[in-house]
């Protein structure tokens, strides 16, 4: 089995994704999105008809995911007129460290996931934090259906 990176992660994530938004845009690990010149790019960033989103991820224990996603709310990208509205944190499984095959092992299993807004932040000592029965579901939140 070989160690999987957040980066390889986050580029499968973001192809599971694009499949489902067929109205939006996928892109993972941009280094060109934000407008300020800086070196930390969104992991994953959602873009469309509606304001941007972005999705943070680490591997579990997460220990900057909540700070990163909520420095990511009201920033600007590139080619974009609105500012972010809408992060996600999500936290990956240690499973996902050793998986052998990304493309079948990525949807499956459960994952933490919170939901920052400019009015809404929470945490993970807050009921804030869902945990999702796959990660396939986080269109869910987009869609109201969750996905198979």
């Amino acid at each position: 089995m070989s160690s999987q990176h957040e980066v390889s992660l986050n580029n499968k994530l973001a192809q599971l994704l694009d499949g489902m938004f067929s109205q939006s845009q996928v892109q993972p690990e941009n280094t060109d999105a934000s407008v300020k010149k800086t070196s930390k790019r969104p992991n994953i960033r959602i873009t469309g008809n509606s304001a941007p989103v972005i999705i943070e991820a680490e591997f579990d224990p997460a220990n900057n995911v909540e700070n990163e996603a909520q420095k990511r709310l009201k920033s600007r990208l590139k080619n974009q007129s609105r500012p972010v509205e809408s992060v996600i944190a999500l936290i990956y499984p240690k499973t996902l460290c050793q998986a052998s095959n990304l493309k079948t092992a990525l949807p499956k299993p459960a994952c933490a996931i919170a939901f920052f807004t400019p009015t809404t932040t929470t945490s993970p000592n807050t009921a804030g934090w869902k945990v999702l029965p796959t990660i396939s579901s986080i269109s869910s939140r987009f869609t109201g259906k969750v996905s198979e």
